[in-house]
């Protein structure tokens, strides 16, 4: 069972997804009506590369409890409540 905030892959996997992938550093257009912050898209980016709380905070600088702070703005802003949900929005976008 994966842990809440937690990556759905195995470490190494998502290591290699967030090494390769290439998501832009700035919020798509399609993207845009959510109204991201810069940190919730920076936030938003790693979701869609697969990285958990803990992994994003550390990618961040900032504690796990703010990471979720965002990912909650972010779900609510999507209208969605699933990691993945927010990960297929930006994979749509990106294409």
């Amino acid at each position: 069972m994966i842990s809440h905030g937690a990556s759905a892959l195995n470490a190494p996997v998502a290591l290699l997804r967030i090494q390769t992938l290439d998501i832009p550093t700035e919020c798509p257009a399609a993207l845009l009506r959510h109204a991201l912050t810069a940190r919730q898209w920076g936030v938003t980016r790693l979701i869609a590369m697969g990285a958990g709380n803990q992994e994003i905070a550390e990618r961040l600088g900032t504690s796990v409890h703010t990471v979720r702070r965002h990912v909650e703005a972010i779900f609510s802003k999507f209208g969605v409540s699933a990691r993945a949900a927010v990960a297929s929005a930006v994979w749509r976008a990106i294409q």
